[in-house]
């Protein structure tokens, strides 16, 4: 697959939960390709990444361990995949000002996680 067709797939994968960026999928192809693990060709225009056979030695295993069998539980809440599609844009926006920000916008990001972080805790100790 080229990075767009990964990209969908994620997206795919999760249910419309994930979808990564460019910015974070091709520096992780970039770092397969390092621990050949995959291995790039163009092809036409693009790019294709294809998993080496220690790629798929890894993937074998990480297959085995983490049990894809099983699916994740919401546990009866009907807010858990809003919930956690709102952590997933919570965190694209903070690398965003990681990347692009001035060191103030970092500062005053990191407050406003903290308080958040702050705040939700505080809605698991109500009774």
């Amino acid at each position: 697959m080229h990075g767009y067709q990964l990209i969908r797939a994620v997206e795919a994968r999760s249910g419309g939960t994930w979808t990564p960026s460019p910015g974070s999928v091709y520096p992780t192809l970039q770092l397969l390709v390092d621990e050949q693990l995959v291995e790039g060709a163009q092809v036409g225009e693009r790019k294709v990444y294809t998993l080496t056979e220690a790629g798929r030695r890894a993937a074998a295993e990480a297959t085995v361990t983490e049990h894809p069998q099983e699916k994740p539980r919401d546990h009866g809440r009907p807010s858990a995949i809003a919930l956690t599609k709102s952590g997933v844009s919570l965190a694209q926006a903070l690398a965003q000002v990681a990347q692009t920000g001035t060191p103030h916008q970092s500062e005053r990001a990191i407050s406003i996680v903290d308080d958040a972080r702050r705040k939700l805790y505080a809605i698991l100790a109500e009774d």
